[in-house]
């Protein structure tokens, strides 16, 4: 493995946390999910 493709690697898992994190967010805001 090279280093550019560790880098995509890389962004691949944050772009997949980021959308985590707005799916969360999205559920929150609607009131969906309830976080104390």
């Amino acid at each position: 493995m090279n280093g550019s493709q560790s880098i995509l690697n890389l962004c691949d898992c944050f772009l997949d946390f980021c959308v985590l994190l707005y799916f969360i967010y999205c559920s929150w805001k609607s009131g969906m999910l309830m976080i104390v």
